[in-house]
């Protein structure tokens, strides 16, 4: 799916079924009171389906955010 939710492949475009396979790495830190930071990596390995139905290139995911509680 795209950032907006609509579908980017069409089910009829293959007959494999398997997508693809995830692995997360993820880290939090207590900065200080009431502040944390947390880190999330991952990398999605394209399956069967995406790499028979268009550009299959694996798919690397970085998120860091920072929560304040008051």
């Amino acid at each position: 799916y795209g950032p907006a939710g609509f579908s980017l492949r069409t089910p009829g475009g293959s007959d494999e079924k398997f997508i693809g396979t995830g692995v997360s790495l993820n880290g939090n830190y207590e900065i200080s009171n009431g502040l944390n930071a947390s880190i999330n990596y991952t990398r999605i390995f394209a399956g069967n389906f995406i790499k028979a139905t268009g550009t299959s290139a694996d798919i690397d995911l970085l998120d860091v955010t920072l929560q304040l509680k008051f």
